[in-house]
């Protein structure tokens, strides 16, 4: 529980490594006591747009700046047994994402929190994404 502040948002190939929201990547996550959640990421260098907003902007405008932008909230259940947590989306910047359930393999070192996106590989596959997060409250 508590509010983390991202660190990283890796996915690691044999190609090398890459971080989809860009390597100076903001972001907040935060976990409460009665089950719910919220997460915000945003890429640092998604633009802006003009004066009169989001209704006279473009198309590809549009789709640089809110693809630049990750947000959701929900509840949240934690199976420690399988080091899962998962996510129950009720609200969310992508309507697809909403009524969804995403499930992340956590592991904690101190006030580090790292969410595997799929099952954590086994080391020699040197393969999957993770995001790194930092207790901040």
């Amino acid at each position: 529980m508590g509010t983390w502040r991202l660190v990283s948002w890796e996915t690691v190939s044999p190609g090398g490594v890459s971080h989809p929201m860009g390597p100076g990547a903001v972001g907040y996550l935060s976990y409460n006591r009665g089950g719910r959640m919220s997460v915000q990421v945003m890429r640092r260098e998604r633009g802006e747009l003009a004066d009169d907003g989001v209704m006279k902007a473009s198309a590809d405008r549009l789709r640089v700046v809110l693809g630049g932008y990750l947000a959701y909230a929900g509840s949240y259940e934690v199976d420690t047994a399988a080091g899962t947590v998962t996510h129950r989306i009720e609200c969310a910047l992508l309507p697809a994402q909403v009524d969804s359930e995403l499930t992340r393999w956590f592991q904690v070192d101190g006030a580090r929190l790292t969410l595997h996106l799929t099952p954590p590989a086994a080391p020699e596959s040197g393969t999957g994404s993770r995001v790194t997060w930092e207790r901040i409250a």
